[in-house]
Parts: structure tokens; C-alpha cells; sequence
């Protein structure tokens, strides 16, 4: 069985179709855990509903407490051999679960992991294709941090096996908690199956955490530090893999921290990041072009990255 955890917190224009998306999911053996992280709009309401019309859906409230602590307490209620993460304003391709589900068990893993799509539009009648490929969970870390090959840190869009979260769990009151969590988990397994089935479908809310400026977005510093010194002690190998996601958020906050007002010694620390690791990830041939390029601006100065970052986020 796997388990469906979905965080809801105020996403009444969204939850129904999420609901709906797993709901009609080909694979049968499903609990659909959605955890209300104390909304305050009809979103409870919604859930409660569709829960009498479905008894595969559990409705769990909570006070809100934050998206890290909602999943950890649908964790706590999930009973699946496997688990599932969906946000509530994304939805399911039909065929993701079961795709996810055959990929395990024909390959072994412990952990499937496939892509997003970004599209306006969810494209529910493509046909998914089962195929994939093995990695060894150090070469997925490393894709993940240097944001190749489509791999991406959020746990959406993937399975895990459940029992991985007896030892991990998403650390409450930090944001990024994805990124937080990933490396973690990867490396509890030595083989993860990847694949490029669009499962998974992103709906941009505008008033989501990842597209509005708030000081929590400064979490991401501290959470790529501590990746860090995690990566150096256990997996020395990744420690450029590592300082280059490190510069990345340095680069990304840099911006935001400027154009948003944000205290100037911010702006003053991720400079230094920026000069300290810059030249390091320039000569490493696994850093994408994006980052090159931005390396290649930095060298003329903190003004040259404000006035051209927005030509840079269309690549």
C-alpha cells in the first residue's frame, strides 16, 4: 500500500482538484492522509467532503504549525509500505502512482524518483512510460545538488519506502525543508531508480511560500550550511557538489535579499560566499551553464548580478 500525505493550509481554489487527482489514481491500494494545517478559509470543508465520499481519505486537523510538521504528522498516521508526498495545490498524473509503483518493484529501489511538469495546462492523456534507469544513491545527491539531469530536491513526484522516516523527519520551523531533507534520505540506500515520467504536476499559486518574498526565505542559507558539513563528514566525494548548490543560494539571496530591502549584511555574507567558492565551481565541468554564467557576472561586481539576474531566470 502507499500512503498519499497531503499538507493542506488555506488552498481552497486548489485542494479539490488535488484531491480529485489522486483520488482517481489507476493504483488501487491507497490511504490518502490529508493533514489541516489549521486553515482558516473553506479548505477543511472541502477535504471533509470529499473524505464521506471516498473512504481512502483521512482528514487529520491540526493547529497550524507549518508544512514540515503537517507532513511529519501524516507520517505519524501513515500505515503504507510506501509513501507519497503531494502538496494540496498540485496534482497527479492518473498513471503516477501505479508508474512509481511498477518502477519499485521491477527495480528494487527503495526510492523512485521521476519529473515534474510545469506546464500551463496538466497533460492527464500523455501515456507514461515505465522506463528508467539505476543509479547509486551518491551519483543521485550529486545530480540533485548540481540540478542536472532533471532531478530536484523536492520530495513530490517520488516514492519512498516509509520506514526510511523512522530515522529522518522534516525539521519543524525551517523552510527549504526539501532541500533539508533529501541528502538524507538518499543516503540511507545504496540504489535509487530514476525516471522521466511526468508524474507530478506543479501549479504555480502566486501566493505560495517559493513565489513571495518573506524573511523565512533566508532559511536557505542555513539549510545549505548544514548540508554542507553533513555532506563533508559522510560523503567527502560530493564536498564541490556541495559548495556549488552552497553558491547557488548564495547567488539566489544575494538578489532577493537586495531587490526586497533585506538588512545589507545579508547581501555583504553571500558576497563573500559568492568570491570564496566562485572560482572552485568555474573549473568544475559538472557545474551547469546557468551557474558559469553567473560566476563569469560576479567578477563584475555585486551591480552587474542585480542588473542582469532577470535575464538570467528565463534559462
Amino acid at each position: 500500500m502507499i500512503s498519499v500525505i497531503i499538507p493542506a493550509y488555506n488552498t481552497e481554489n486548489y485542494i479539490e482538484d488535488c484531491l480529485e487527482s489522486v483520488m482517481r489514481q489507476s493504483y488501487g491500494d491507497l490511504e490518502i492522509i490529508v493533514v489541516n494545517d489549521g486553515s482558516t478559509d473553506s479548505t477543511a470543508n472541502i477535504c471533509r467532503r470529499k473524505a464521506n465520499t471516498d473512504k481512502r481519505i483521512k482528514v487529520v486537523d491540526r493547529p497550524n504549525g507549518g508544512l514540515s510538521r503537517a507532513r511529519n504528522t501524516g507520517l505519524d498516521h501513515a500505515t503504507g509500505e510506501f509513501v507519497a508526498f503531494v502538496d494540496s495545490d498540485d496534482m497527479l498524473h492518473p498513471e503516477a502512482l501505479k508508474t512509481l509503483a511498477d518502477i519499485a518493484t521491477k527495480s528494487g529501489c527503495d526510492i523512485v524518483a521521476a519529473r515534474y511538469d510545469y506546464s500551463e495546462t496538466p497533460h492527464f492523456d500523455e501515456q507514461l512510460t515505465p522506463k528508467y534507469m539505476v543509479i547509486d544513491a551518491e551519483r543521485a545527491i550529486e545530480l540533485t545538488l548540481y540540478q542536472t539531469l532533471g532531478m530536484n530536491n523536492s520530495v513530490c513526484g517520488k516514492l519512498f519506502r516509509r520506514s526510511f522516516f523512522d530515522k529522518e523527519r522534516f525539521t519543524v520551523g525551517t523552510m527549504f525543508e526539501d532541500l533539508d531533507i533529501f541528502y538524507r534520505l538518499y543516503n540511507q540506500t545504496d540504489r535509487i531508480a530514476i525516471s522521466t515520467a511526468l508524474v507530478y504536476f506543479y501549479r504555480a499559486n502566486p501566493t505560495s511560500f517559493i513565489n513571495t518574498w518573506t524573511p523565512a526565505r533566508l532559511d536557505a542559507i542555513k539549510v545549505c550550511d548544514d548540508m554542507a558539513r553533513y555532506i563533508y563528514n559522510n560523503i567527502p566525494s560530493l564536498k564541490k557538489a556541495a559548495d556549488d548548490r552552497r553558491l547557488s543560494t548564495a547567488f539566489n539571496m544575494l538578489i532577493n535579499t537586495t531587490r526586497n530591502k533585506v538588512d545589507p549584511t545579508v547581501a555583504k555574507e553571500c558576497w563573500q560566499t559568492i568570491k570564496r567558492l566562485r572560482l572552485q565551481s568555474l573549473m568544475n565541468p559538472k557545474v551547469r551553464l546557468k551557474n558559469k554564467i553567473g560566476i563569469i557576472m560576479s567578477y563584475g561586481g555585486t551591480k552587474t548580478i542585480i542588473t542582469l539576474s532577470r535575464w538570467l531566470s528565463k534559462y
